[in-house]
């Protein structure tokens, strides 16, 4: 896909190129570091092909399928967030049913003391059951 060679920035530059001032839109790729080896060397032949062989439905169906894997990209990204900080409290809910204190917590954890303190307060209305979810759902909503 031609997203992975051009950087977003430049995606109204390809639209100049394409539909209006296409030798303008090359040089400013070359200008900016686009492709600029490649359009170097074949300039006329990227210009002409253009206009012969630009298809706007599979250039939209291309602009789909990489918006979607983007998107899905940043929802396992946020999946896997969510993951690490649903096992930060649980580990640290275990710690507090033992009696830790949150300095104790935050030090066997590697984490910052006022991370754990945060947790450690609003797992005190979950206890004794410190059920991760329902504590991880808490601190989304005071953190808004």
């Amino acid at each position: 896909m031609a997203e992975s060679y051009v950087n977003r920035e430049y995606k109204s530059s390809l639209f100049a190129w394409i539909f209006s001032d296409r030798e303008a839109a090359v040089k400013e790729c070359i200008q900016e570091g686009v492709l600029a080896e490649f359009l170097s060397k074949h300039r006329a032949e990227v210009t002409k092909m253009i206009l012969e062989e630009f298809d706007l439905e599979r250039h939209m169906q291309s602009e789909k399928q990489l918006s979607y894997e983007e998107g899905r990209e940043e929802g396992r990204e946020e999946g896997r967030e969510e993951g690490r900080e649903k096992g930060l409290i649980k580990h640290i809910c275990r710690a507090l049913s033992r009696g830790n204190s949150p300095a104790a917590i935050a030090d066997l954890l590697g984490e910052k003391l006022s991370l754990v303190e945060a947790i450690c307060g609003i797992a005190g209305d979950f206890a004794p059951d410190y059920n991760e979810d329902n504590i991880y759902e808490a601190l989304k909503r005071r953190n808004k």
